[in-house]
């Protein structure tokens, strides 16, 4: 009996492009919504002045099988101008990858020969896009070969940068890294004393000791708790889980990473 040759899907096979010519989309799906564009004027009250704004509309979803009707709808939009082209794919692909909710930290090891391990601290909303930022900075500033083990979120962290007036390249070189957390339990109009309401804060910092890292976080914390009390909530303990040593090398700067999280949120779709 003869066994049918299937050939796996993969990104490798995928073949997409942009196109407005019917017979080129149709029998593909697709690879991004159909979005018609035109634009409405209206008139600033303030100026006086003719503003134009871009206006959307979806008339057909990521996915969609372009069938010689489909095709035919498409065609319509193309003609009238309000659709220059659509992305086609000849794989259909229904699940969606998610960003961060937010630039994230993230922590990157890096293996350099010979010297060895070193690990890095960024901010991402992916961690692809991580993987790019890292191998985009260490082919700029980390001279030989180098190899990406590993990327990984830091989740609920967030970096505090040094309030120091040291140029910020000195301090990534001179101050180490330290982890720290700290907890505020308070109550409110819903929590009361048998269910307290509680905010955790965990932070990567840098500091040139202990002591200093410390106190840090106790300013920090200081912070958040005056916020909750402008919100109306009664503060009942506050916590902290004294900071430790973390074995950071380098954060790439915050500027770095913007402009590949500027460029996603441009023009992602």
């Amino acid at each position: 009996m003869n066994k049918k040759n299937t050939e796996v899907q993969t990104r490798l096979t995928e073949m997409k492009f942009r196109s407005n010519d019917p017979k080129e989309i149709q029998g593909k799906y697709l690879a991004s919504r159909a979005l018609r564009s035109w634009k409405e004027d209206f008139i600033d009250e303030d100026t006086g002045e003719i503003v134009s704004i871009e206006r959307n509309e979806e008339i057909m979803k990521r996915g969609t099988f372009l069938t010689p009707e489909k095709v035919s709808e498409l065609s319509f939009f193309f003609q009238s101008g309000d659709l220059q082209d659509v992305e086609v794919t000849t794989q259909v692909r229904p699940g969606t990858i998610n960003t961060f909710y937010k630039a994230c930290l993230c922590e990157a090891t890096v293996y350099i020969f010979p010297a060895g391990v070193k690990k890095y601290l960024l901010h991402a909303i992916s961690i692809g896009q991580a993987y790019d930022i890292m191998a985009d900075y260490i082919e700029l500033f980390q001279p030989g070969q180098s190899t990406i083990r590993g990327i990984k979120s830091m989740g609920e962290y967030s970096y505090i940068h040094p309030n120091k007036e040291t140029d910020e390249d000195e301090m990534r070189d001179i101050v180490p890294f330290y982890k720290a957390q700290g907890s505020i339990v308070y109550l409110d109009e819903e929590h009361d004393e048998l269910h307290p309401g509680k905010e955790t804060y965990k932070f990567v910092l840098q500091a040139n000791d202990v002591k200093e890292a410390n106190d840090i976080v106790k300013q920090q914390l200081a912070k958040a708790e005056n916020t909750l009390k402008e919100q109306g909530c009664r503060i009942q303990k506050v916590s902290t889980i004294a900071a430790q040593p973390y074995p950071i090398a380098e954060i790439v700067p915050r500027p770095f990473s913007e402009v590949y999280i500027k460029h996603y949120l441009e023009n992602e779709k």
